[in-house]
């Protein structure tokens, strides 16, 4: 399983791919990185979550709808 990483900058934002990730610790590392960096360019509401995907090839820019990032854990 590969893992992405994905922002969104305000509520109704899509989730764009901000990284690609191959463990969990990782994919973790890019997600605190991404809002701090969202945070230190002036966005309040910024947002970050992990997807994972079978293959790198189907990981898509950007997404509307996002799993919970829970099941990506076990």
């Amino acid at each position: 399983m590969i893992l992405a990483v994905y922002t969104k900058n305000k509520s109704k934002d899509k989730w764009s791919l901000y990284a690609v990730a191959e463990s969990m610790e990782t994919a973790k590392k890019y997600s605190k990185q991404a809002i701090k960096k969202a945070n230190k360019i002036g966005y309040d509401d910024a947002d970050s979550v992990i997807q994972g995907f079978e293959t790198a090839v189907s990981i898509p820019k950007n997404l509307e709808k996002v799993e919970p990032e829970a099941m990506f854990y076990n």
